[in-house]
């Protein structure tokens, strides 16, 4: 027998914003305890979605904290760099699907994140490190517009350490 749990909550955030999170977890379980144990049955139901609610508290309230931190800076019509209305993306549409910008800080942009893997792997950075030491992140896609842009200037103006 094959149970699947899954929950979703999101969080409304100023400016329309929101935070999501969600958890879905699928277990093989022997199908006797339908008939046989459905106290058990049921104890092992509560079981996946006490732990999917557990992920997803832990989950929204590191996003929550990413929001709050000092670095997580609303970029205005600016991309980071000082030119007006630009996000880095090629054909000039975000990443993220969003063209507005007041749902909260707008995700940084693909060509941002391959960016900051090419300066990185270049200066013999790993990014993951550099991240966590100067974000908390443990990855670029969760970078806001403006912190990838501010990073990528740090990181361009920073010597190289391998040559």
């Amino acid at each position: 027998m094959t149970l699947r749990v899954g929950l979703n909550r999101k969080l409304g955030q100023p400016e329309f914003g929101s935070l999501g999170a969600s958890c879905d977890v699928e277990l093989e379980l022997d199908g006797t305890l339908l008939f046989h144990d459905p106290d058990a049955l049921q104890i092992k139901i509560r079981a996946a979605y006490e732990a999917c609610e557990r992920a997803i508290s832990e989950e929204l309230a590191r996003q929550t904290r990413h929001e709050t931190t000092p670095s997580a800076q609303r970029s205005g019509s600016s991309n980071g760099h000082g030119e007006a209305r630009g996000n880095g993306h090629a054909n000039g549409a975000p990443r993220n699907g969003s063209a507005k910008n007041g749902g909260g800080p707008r995700q940084a942009t693909t060509s941002q994140i391959r960016a900051l893997h090419a300066i990185a792997n270049r200066q013999g950075l790993t990014l993951t490190d550099v991240l966590q030491d100067r974000f908390r992140l443990y990855k670029a896609e969760d970078l806001s517009v403006a912190q990838a842009s501010q990073l990528i200037d740090e990181l361009k103006g920073s010597p190289v350490g391998t040559g």
